[in-house]
This record gives C-alpha cells, sequence and structure tokens, in this order.
C-alpha cells in the first residue's frame, strides 16, 4: 500500500491494486503471501457497499475468490477488511515456516503439496 492511508476504494489505481494491498498489509513480518498472483480483479457494488472481487491463485496454484471493502471508516483512517467466498482445497493458515491447508475445525490437512516459501539460504 502507498505512504498514505486509503480511505475509499477508489483511491487504489485498480481493484488488484486494492485486493493486493489490503491483502498483504494484514499479514505479520516476514510472512509470504498465501497467493501466487491475481488473474483478475473487479470493482462492484458502489458507495458504502463498494468492494473490490478478486480471483487468485495460491501458493499451492489452486483457485480462490476474495472480497476487500472498508470496514469502517474515520477521517484521518480507514478500518479495511477481507473475506475468502471461494478457497478450493480448504482455508490456508501459516505454520511457522509455510502455508498450510485446513479443515474448518483449524485442523491441518495431511500434506497437499504446500510450499516451503522460506528464503533461500
Amino acid at each position: 500500500m502507498p505512504n498514505r492511508p486509503e480511505t475509499c476504494l477508489s483511491d487504489f489505481k485498480s481493484a488488484a491494486d486494492a485486493a493486493r494491498g489490503v491483502l498483504l498489509a494484514c499479514l505479520p513480518p516476514g510472512v509470504p503471501p498465501s497467493f501466487r498472483e491475481i488473474t483478475s480483479a473487479r470493482f462492484v457494488g458502489s458507495g458504502r457497499n463498494r468492494k473490490a472481487v478478486a480471483h487468485l491463485v495460491m501458493y499451492d496454484g489452486r483457485p480462490a475468490t476474495a472480497e476487500v471493502f472498508v470496514a469502517g471508516k474515520h477521517e484521518s483512517f480507514a478500518m479495511w477488511g477481507h473475506r475468502w467466498t471461494e478457497m478450493q482445497g480448504g482455508a490456508c493458515s501459516w505454520e511457522g515456516d509455510r502455508w498450510v491447508r485446513c479443515d474448518e475445525d483449524g485442523n491441518i490437512l495431511p500434506d497437499q503439496g504446500s510450499l516451503d516459501l522460506r528464503p533461500a539460504a
């Protein structure tokens, strides 16, 4: 995200920029994104209901869809939110040094080809 805080979705150059910025901003320092790329994105709705819908390729190559939106607004900052509307293969969780897939109860699923995304030594 740029240095100044965005306060509405129209502050971003594109829906893909909005999705990327919000999804990356929620990660702790040093944690890589769970997605490889944004294949397409668009703005939907208007006014307070406006959101960016993005189609992504996740770390393991499976598709996902996320929505990003302004969850709250103050004169000097915005509170951003996101939700995953489609996530084939189960939810993703960062577990120490890699992304893994989990079931609805948070149990790590058997190895599904998870990628170790640690920087090479």
